[in-house]
């Protein structure tokens, strides 16, 4: 779930609301192990994370690309020379087995059109 920032003293009380449900509760200990540990709403302001967040997905955005995207768009060469390869190293790599065949996984992937639904298997 995506939330737009609202204001900052109205997003810090729902902040304190989130966490008190995830620490202080029994139900909200036991699903805190599949949530993001911050929300998605947090401005850099509230959280050095997100601020390191937003450089990371700069430099994927305008360095990283993998041969097998066929991506045309455009990259910053500097960019791209310094820590594409950073990028590479970091994202999630695994399996996956689908039908009796493998499929590797990556954590960084390209989406050519996200407001189009990729069609699914049926």
């Amino acid at each position: 779930m995506i939330l737009d920032q609202v204001e900052k003293e109205t997003d810090k009380k729902y902040l304190k609301r989130i966490q008190d449900y995830y620490t202080r509760t029994a139900p909200g200990r036991k699903r805190s192990k599949w949530i993001v540990p911050y929300p998605l709403f947090v401005d850099s302001e509230l959280s050095l994370g997100a601020q390191a967040a937003d450089l990371c997905l700069h430099c994927v955005n305008w360095g990283f690309r993998r041969p097998e995207w066929k991506f045309r768009g455009a990259k910053r060469d500097d960019i791209h020379e310094e820590f594409a390869g950073l990028c590479g190293e970091l994202q999630y790599r695994g399996t996956s087995v689908e039908n009796g065949r493998e499929r590797r996984l990556f954590g960084i992937f390209f989406v050519p059109d996200p407001f189009t639904a990729r069609p699914r298997p049926r």
